[in-house]
């Protein structure tokens, strides 16, 4: 009769354990699309009186003499995509 409560209670385990298991992977995957997809496209940008610096993720961009560039966007919605567009013209 023991050994019936040990092997139920093995039992048991297993599945809670494969579950936690699953639970485990599926939430990895998950933090691994955000980081690799979501936070990878965010793009910084900041003006500054002399330049012009862009950021994706840990690489940074530096533009000088920023105040000849004119600042244009336009966001497009269709089928529930949004794309998103910034455009830097030179006025030179």
């Amino acid at each position: 009769m023991v050994q019936f409560f040990h092997l139920l209670f093995f039992f048991i385990a297993q599945i809670w354990l494969s579950q936690l298991i699953s639970v485990i992977i599926a939430s990895l995957i998950f933090l691994l699309y955000i980081w690799l997809v979501i936070w990878g496209n965010f793009i910084t940008i900041i003006v500054t009186d002399k330049e012009l610096i862009v950021k994706k993720m840990e690489k940074k961009k530096m533009y000088m003499n920023s105040v000849n560039i004119i600042f244009r966007a336009r966001t497009v919605s269709s089928r529930g995509d949004t794309e998103c567009t910034l455009y830097a013209i030179d006025e030179k």
